[in-house]
This record gives C-alpha cells, structure tokens and sequence, in this order.
C-alpha cells in the first residue's frame, strides 16, 4: 500500500516527504510507529482507509448540470455548477507525446479503488495490446484511488502514486491530480457529466 510510515504520513498531510522532515529535525522518521508524535501541516487528513472499492459509484443525478472544465495550459481542473466554480484543484494534463484531448466528453465511468491495467502500448501510442499487467487497488497504483473515466477510450480524471510531481510532469493523456483532491472530486462528479478540456 504504502512505501513507509513516512510515506502515508505525507501523502495523509498533503505533503513532500522532505518538507515532513522539515518540519521534524532531529526526528528519525523513518523509524515511525503507533504512537509517535510529529509535526505536520495543518490540513484535512486524507483518510485512505475510509476509501471503500466502488467499481461503478451510482448516478447523482444533482450533479448532472455540472460541467468539469481542465486548462491544460494552467494545469488546473475547476468545478461549475450553475456557472459557480465550487472547486479547483491543480492537475498534470497530458504530456507532449501524448496530450489530453482537447473538446467536449462526457464521464461514462465514476470508480473508486480501481485496478490498473499496465499496457505499454496503450501508455505509449494510445492501443491496448495483449502484453499487460494487472495492478491491485491502493494509493501507489498509478491511477491512484480514483478512475473517472471519459468516453474517450483508454483517458479519464484519476489519481496518482506520485502526489509531489503534480503539476510538474507529464502524464499518459489523462488529467491527474493528487489522491487527496481526487476523492474529493469523485464525491462531486457523476456520469454523464460534461468536460470540457481546453
């Protein structure tokens, strides 16, 4: 699930793990257990063990008018409903190879937990081949703890098993955001919903 102690305290805190050690000179954190006390920033805990599997999350229909707009060019994803930004979250849309598809989609897909098929060709050239593997569910799967999956084959909004490089790396033609923000997001979002990328 998680590499250390360290590792799911600064994902839980929304944080680098240099800037936990920052924050604790002196501490051996890589030695953490039940009990330590340490410092950390002062945010919403991520609550990963709160995170049921969901392969398909039921319709909202609430959520229906809402429209999820991504500018790649500001690597930013905000919410709308009613013409309202109700959230923003900061993203890694695409890479040069393989950009984000720009234009409208809908969301055909909402899961949490999802299992990652690791296919080269598909992260390359866009094509699923016979060649793959199956990653289990967790916080270090590469799609992370949540797939929204758009009716562009192959590209959705998920999370991500580095949290640190969002923002600053490219990604396989999908919209990636930190886990904390995912699980977020897919509480606000239903099939049918509109992107639109831009």
């Amino acid at each position: 699930m998680y590499r250390s102690a360290l590792d799911f305290v600064s994902e839980r805190y929304h944080a680098d793990p240099a800037f936990i050690r920052k924050l604790n000179p002196g501490q051996n954190l890589n030695n953490l257990k039940i009990g330590s006390t340490i410092r950390v920033p002062n945010v919403q805990p991520f609550q990963i063990e709160s995170i049921q599997p969901v392969p398909d999350l039921p319709p909202r229909p609430e959520f229906a008018q809402r429209i999820i707009k991504v500018d790649t060019k500001n690597r930013m994803l905000d919410l709308v409903d009613a013409k309202r930004v109700v959230a923003s979250f900061p993203i890694t849309p695409g890479s040069k190879s393989l950009p984000a598809p720009i234009g409208t989609w809908k969301i055909v897909k909402v899961t949490t937990m999802p299992v990652f098929r690791w296919d080269e060709a598909m992260l390359k050239h866009g094509r699923r081949s016979g060649n793959y593997y199956t990653i289990p569910p967790g916080p270090r799967n590469p799609v992370g703890i949540v797939w929204i999956g758009l009716n562009k084959k192959g590209i959705g909004i998920h999370g991500t098993d580095s949290p640190e490089t969002i923002g600053r790396s490219g990604s396989h033609g999908c919209i990636r955001l930190a886990n904390w923000d995912a699980t977020r997001l897919v509480n606000q979002v239903t099939v049918g919903m509109t992107i639109e990328i831009y």
